[in-house]
């Protein structure tokens, strides 16, 4: 925490992206009023030395001032370094497949040479106005993805609908820090609905992220990339929430465009109408995440339905980038669902999932519905294992008692929040939901029989 004058201000530094030789790498952060209130974007231009700023973090923030990023090998030398001027971000190129590096962020690298977040962390509670003081320190450090062409085991986290702002997702955040730490996992993916308008905003302003993505998963995002996707509350596809710019803010402090409008190898993307990308991990396993939302509430088609999208999409799943053993598609609305408050999603299930059976999809990975389901299609042939995965923030605490065209294999989340921890080795995924108590969550199946875990799917 820095203090001024007139207020405080509590840096953030964020790898929003990774691929086997670059690192994405990004800083910003929060403003707090004298009274330790968070200040909202609209009034930070308020702030003595601030003149003229509206934004605090996100692809368009206002430059803070010259940076230099150092990229350090095992051995603590600097083996690269980028200047940055006008941004507060920046790609590191040029560095070795599947190798750890750490990283640091020096301002006014001309001058003081001042470490940007370093030192202890800071906690806001905005319950009592207080910027706590903790022990926690950023690590800014990653490791590279393998090169396109290796063989290696992943395990990845999956966490949906988080947005809550809540002590039950920092709670869950704990958990899932924990796991990461202990099953070495090496990416996250999101399944929407990052935040909520019961969260205190509607997700439009910078400020808005703080409790909802940026504080909770503050000491993850510095070293694993999280990977998003739209959900309803990310567009005007929900009543009274922020409309389109909730989805432009999601790109903004994300770095969508950034991250994606560029080619690179192992990875193909359309961001213009809708958020579609696909990346590879190594050689056997490539994610693809499709835009499931709707433009508008009512009348609206999903960008799916629509081109670009559309076309992407199809070409995305018909063809393979490489030669994957595994085909993992993501989303937040799920193609089956048996409630207790959500059903299928009737175009997807039939626009999407006999594509994802064609073409070896082996796995569909989604959220909307605050539990945990495991759900087969119901396609004659080879199926494909539908995950739901929606408890990141809350949970629902009725049964999947509605009617849905796949076999519910087996559910459970709604007594808590939960993740997921997927491992992928050879032949076999397994699949793991966990509690916030770092418990593997109780599954059942349609008739309340225990059915034992994890779940394993096979190639």
């Amino acid at each position: 925490m820095r203090e001024f004058d007139d207020h405080y201000e509590e840096e953030y530094v964020y790898l929003a992206d990774l691929t086997d030789t670059a690192a994405l790498i990004s800083w910003g952060k929060f403003f707090f009023a004298s009274t330790m209130e968070l200040v909202p974007d609209r009034k930070i231009h308020l702030l003595d030395g601030q003149h003229g700023r509206h934004t605090s973090i996100g692809e368009n923030c206002e430059s803070y001032g010259p940076v230099d990023v150092e990229v350090r090998d095992a051995s603590g030398t600097v083996v690269r370094t980028v200047r940055v001027v006008d941004d507060t971000f920046t790609w590191v190129t040029g560095l070795t497949p599947d190798t750890p590096y750490t990283y640091r962020v020096v301002a006014d690298p001309a001058g003081s040479r001042r470490v940007w977040a370093d030192g202890p962390l800071c906690e806001y509670k905005p319950q009592i106005k207080e910027l706590v003081e903790t022990t926690r320190r950023y690590t800014c450090a990653f490791r590279t993805f393998p090169s396109l062409d290796a063989s290696v085991p992943l395990t990845f986290a999956v966490v949906g609908d988080t947005g809550t702002g809540s002590a039950d997702q920092a709670k869950l955040a704990n958990a899932l820090e924990a796991a990461i730490e202990a099953r070495g996992v090496r990416l996250v993916l999101m399944t929407g609905d990052t935040i909520y308008r019961s969260s205190g905003g509607t997700g439009d302003d910078d400020d808005e992220w703080l409790m909802t993505y940026f504080q909770p998963y503050r000491t993850l995002i510095d070293r694993i990339p999280f990977f998003p996707c739209v959900g309803n509350h990310d567009t005007g596809e929900t009543l009274l929430e922020g409309g389109q710019g909730d989805a432009l803010t999601l790109y903004d402090n994300l770095l969508v465009t950034a991250r994606f409008l560029t080619a690179r190898p192992g990875r193909d993307a359309s961001v213009t109408r809708g958020l579609f990308y696909r990346f590879r991990f190594g050689s056997d396993v490539e994610f693809i995440g499709l835009d499931t939302s709707k433009d508008q509430l009512l009348f609206g088609r999903r960008m799916f339905q629509k081109d670009p999208g559309k076309t992407w999409m199809r070409n995305a799943l018909a063809s393979p980038l490489g030669s994957p053993s595994w085909r993992i598609a993501f989303s937040h609305h799920p193609p089956y669902c048996a409630g207790p408050q959500h059903g299928d999603t009737n175009s997807m299930r039939d626009e999407i999932i006999p594509r994802c059976v064609e073409h070896g999809v082996r796995a569909f990975i989604s959220g909307h519905e605050h539990n945990f389901q495991c759900i087969d299609s119901e396609d004659a042939g080879r199926r494909v294992r539908c995950i739901v995965t929606g408890g990141g923030g809350t949970w629902r605490t009725g049964n999947p008692e509605q009617s849905t065209n796949g076999f519910v294999h087996s559910w459970g989340g709604n007594e808590g929040t939960h993740f997921l921890i997927v491992t992928i080795a050879g032949a076999s995924m397994t699949i793991e939901p966990i509690t916030a108590g770092g418990m593997p969550l109780a599954l059942a199946d349609r008739q309340g029989r225990p059915v034992p875990g994890p779940i394993v799917v096979g190639r």
